[in-house]
């Protein structure tokens, strides 16, 4: 068993990766770390196991007792946090978006990233959707770059917690927000890794939506392409032959895997596609707390760790 600690373990994505390492056959949750140590992590996940919490203060001097630390905290705290662990012996991984870009760091795409590197960043939620989509087709050169029209739709609990007055109840229930329009901050991430994965510069208009439900993301994607329906198939097929965490097919064959209500809950990444005189409708669903963040981190883990990416998560299957 290796010992892991969480950094922010009381946020959404936090909760979620600490009931994930809990259940982990190789995984101790040796101790949790936060801003207050007020609440404990029974209180939260209630029949969860006594795990000591200690205050970020304490996370330098402890930080050499794991094998792994996790921080699902602000991008803010992530950058002043983790470069005080000073161990390379210590495993870093990273849910927050304050290393993502860097040529130092390895960003954690499963399956397109794999690596055992002692530091590995964890995509961004829309990010995730976006290029778990896009990255086969981009590949075998069937996106025309020069124009990628992505309308994504993302449940409140990808807000975090904080108090915010736009995410009350009675602001969210029964409303459609699109926000930070041709701004947000995982645009520059998206053409970032679209280059280094696929080899392609794209024009990219993006607009994330908030939406009064609290989990998943649906990218709808529009762009030109040159292949078939069966094209997209074969692409896909030999893209995730290896990785079971993917669902995809035509339209045509069904619209099951368009329901966002299938997809939340489990690590799973559904992809939907019809083509249309060259035009592609393409649609992504993943649970943004979960392939979105947490259980994209324990595939990165399991990488670090000679297991296969989906080890630990077959239950979610």
């Amino acid at each position: 068993m290796k010992k892991v600690a969480i950094v922010g373990w009381s946020g959404y994505s936090g909760l979620e990766l600490a009931q994930l390492a809990l259940r982990h056959p190789q995984m101790e949750l040796a101790a949790c770390f936060s801003r207050s140590q007020e609440t404990q992590l029974n209180q939260l996940l209630p029949g969860a196991p006594l795990v000591p919490v200690f205050s970020n203060e304490e996370l330098a001097t402890r930080a050499d007792g794991f094998d792994t630390v996790f921080f699902a905290t602000p991008t803010e705290a992530s950058l002043e946090l983790i470069p005080q662990i000073t161990s390379s012996e210590v495993r870093i991984i990273d849910l927050s978006g304050g290393f993502r870009c860097q040529k130092d760091v390895v960003y954690g795409l499963q399956p397109f990233n794999p690596s055992k590197a002692q530091f590995i960043a964890n995509p961004g939620c829309y990010v995730t959707s976006i290029l778990m989509a896009l990255v086969p087709l981009m590949r075998a050169s069937l996106i025309e770059p020069s124009r990628i029209v992505i309308d994504a739709k993302s449940g409140s609990s990808g807000a975090g917690k904080s108090l915010r007055s736009d995410l009350l109840f009675c602001e969210v229930e029964g409303n459609c927000l699109p926000y930070k329009v041709a701004q947000h901050q995982h645009l520059p991430e998206i053409l970032y890794y679209m280059d280094e994965f696929a080899g392609q510069a794209a024009k990219v208009l993006f607009t994330p939506h908030l939406m009064p439900f609290k989990r998943g993301i649906i990218s709808s994607i529009y762009a030109q392409t040159k292949g078939s329906e069966s094209d997209l198939t074969q692409v896909y097929s030999e893209a995730y032959k290896d990785y079971p965490l993917v669902s995809f097919q035509p339209l045509s064959d069904g619209a099951d895997l368009l329901a966002l209500s299938k997809v939340v809950g489990t690590p799973r990444t559904h992809i939907s596609y019809k083509v249309v005189d060259g035009d592609l409708y393409l649609f992504s669903c993943i649970d943004n707390l979960l392939k979105g963040a947490a259980s994209q981190a324990i595939e990165n883990w399991n990488v670090q760790n000679n297991l296969p990416p989906q080890y630990g998560l077959e239950v979610f299957q």
